[in-house]
């Protein structure tokens, strides 16, 4: 479970809204029915229910690539979406 959960973090790192969508006019909105939040959601729960171990760094580094997101576009607004 270690490589689809770095693909997530990859993920939340280039784009930390990438599991939203935004329309012209209106705020951005959860994508449920997204495919990248459907399968965030899988690897996200099948490395929770397989070894405590793993689900301890899955979630140490979602919050690192959060503030490493954060350094580096100089705002604080993506650091708060993984630890949320």
């Amino acid at each position: 479970m270690i490589p689809p959960m770095v693909m997530v973090v990859l993920w939340l790192y280039r784009d930390p809204d990438f599991l939203f969508v935004s329309q012209p006019g209106q705020s951005k909105r959860f994508a449920w029915l997204g495919g990248k939040t459907w399968a965030c959601v899988l690897i996200i729960f099948l490395t929770a229910s397989s070894y405590v171990y793993l689900a301890f760094f899955g979630c140490f580094f979602l919050v690192l690539a959060g503030l490493a997101n954060a350094l580096s576009t100089r705002l604080l607004a993506p650091s708060r979406r993984p630890a949320s």
